[in-house]
């Protein structure tokens, strides 16, 4: 198995933190999280009248989660933050018999984390932790209804783009398109099969059928979510394609547009036009942008 040395480097960060929380502090953790829809910060008041713990208790399991950076006071209550989330995503799959083990960090950034897991049949699988906090969000937000109602709540915003990506997978899973199958989601995190590969950009050197063959398997997908499932990646570029085996896998699919609304068609020749640029640009392949378009609406049969 690759990767094999690497189990430790995570393990010590999220696995074993989330092994330090008593029954007591994941019960205070469960509350929060659900008073998070009418609070941002919850009250102590109604904190502890919803769990009817005794002050002493609560007050204590308060301060290691504070020290754990688990929850944040403030002047108002008491709030969940990601490391919270965190834990009690991965302690839900986990549990649930999802994971075996967490490995290295293989991506972070303002959309997530994305973790290598060991599945209980022993295979490899991907953890991807949603952030909430991708730029593109805040900016589709002045249109988009599903985040323009979330008014700036991160945690709401990550569970929810979770929730969309693990949609658009299934989806497009089901039809054969090269994607990462969804396992399972709890939260904001997503497990997926794993994919060894390289991501496009990295990819210096490929011979012309090689280069083709990896457009060809990209632009597949993009018109199987086009013409099957009804939606457009809206942010497909070099970045988010990985290859594997001489075929292109899709990735990152959370901010997906469906077909019909406003600025998809939009999205989808911006998707379409910088594939094909990287490709003449990297490889000198000679395919039109106009053409890669009409394939992928289904206009052309072929490329």
């Amino acid at each position: 198995m690759p990767h094999t040395a690497r189990w430790s480097l995570f393990r010590a960060l999220l696995e074993r933190f989330a092994a330090t929380l008593d029954a007591g502090d994941l019960r205070v953790l469960r509350a929060l999280e659900a008073l998070r829809e009418s609070y941002e910060y919850v009250p102590l008041e109604l904190l502890e009248l919803k769990l009817k713990m005794p002050p002493s208790h609560l007050s204590r399991s308060l301060e290691r989660l504070v020290e754990m950076r688990a929850v944040r006071r403030a002047e108002q209550g008491v709030s969940l933050t990601f490391r919270g989330l965190d834990a009690l995503a991965f302690l839900h799959l986990k549990r649930r018999g999802y994971i075996a083990r967490l490995g290295e960090r293989i991506g972070a950034g303002k959309e997530g984390d994305v973790f290598l897991v060991e599945l209980p049949e022993g295979e490899l699988g991907v953890l991807k932790l949603h952030r909430g906090g991708v730029r593109r969000f805040r900016k589709m937000r002045r249109y988009r209804g599903y985040a323009a109602e979330l008014r700036g709540d991160r945690l709401k915003l990550a569970v929810l783009t979770c929730r969309r990506e693990h949609w658009a997978l299934e989806q497009l899973s089901k039809r054969g398109a090269l994607v990462p199958r969804p396992i399972a989601r709890s939260r904001h995190a997503l497990l997926q099969e794993y994919i060894e590969g390289v991501e496009l950009y990295k990819l210096r050197e490929a011979g012309e059928q090689e280069a083709r063959e990896l457009l060809l398997t990209a632009l597949g997908t993009v018109r199987k979510a086009y013409l099957e499932v009804a939606i457009v990646h809206g942010d497909l570029s070099e970045y988010n394609v990985l290859a594997s085996n001489g075929r292109s896998y899709v990735i990152d699919w959370p901010q997906y547009l469906r077909v019909g609304e406003p600025g998809a068609e939009e999205a989808l020749r911006g998707d379409v036009e910088r594939l094909v640029r990287f490709f003449s640009r990297r490889f000198s392949l000679d395919v039109k942008a106009e053409d890669a378009l009409s394939y992928v609406r289904g206009i052309r049969g072929e490329l």
